[in-house]
């Protein structure tokens, strides 16, 4: 398996590259779009707000996690599948966002977005930040429920 740093062209087949300026209007707007924040490894801070779906990024997916992920983006989308969507990781050579958001472009979303710039670029632009705590995606948590404060940590739950 490769490197999970690497240049990349910068726009994505099926979805809008949003830029630090861009994406702080939309998330002080509203509706806010989800945003998904796809970086394995460990907690770290994040953008305030975002859903932290570590391995939502992986290129191997078994049908198992794929499954999990798309029923994580019907969660989010609540039935719209034009429900706005923002996938983002490390920063702009980082292309596990790209992973995540061609499956969600893949499943039919039609309102995907990447935040090429990722976290470096949101925190060097000192936009509020959070620390990050795994999506219930990850554990298999329940009663867990969507909190949209702008400031806590906001998750889900995919159990039946």
């Amino acid at each position: 398996m490769g490197s999970w740093k690497a240049e990349r062209r910068v726009g994505r087949p099926g979805c809008r590259v949003v830029v630090p300026i861009e994406l702080a209007a939309m998330h002080a707007g509203k509706p806010q779009p989800y945003l998904i924040n796809v970086l394995g490894g460990d907690a770290h801070r994040t953008i305030a707000g975002a859903f932290w779906l570590r391995g939502a990024s992986a290129g191997d997916m078994n049908a198992r996690e794929t499954r999990r992920f798309l029923d994580a983006m019907g969660k989010f989308a609540a039935g719209d599948r034009s429900r706005a969507m923002v996938f983002f990781c490390a920063d702009s050579r980082c292309w596990l966002s790209y992973n995540a958001a061609l499956r969600a472009i893949a499943a039919g979303y039609t309102n995907i977005m990447w935040y090429r710039g990722g976290l470096a670029a949101w925190n060097h632009a000192a936009l509020p930040m959070m620390q990050s705590e795994p999506f219930a995606w990850c554990r298999r948590e329940r009663g867990v429920t969507v909190q949209r404060s702008k400031f806590k940590v906001r998750t889900l739950n995919l159990e039946p």
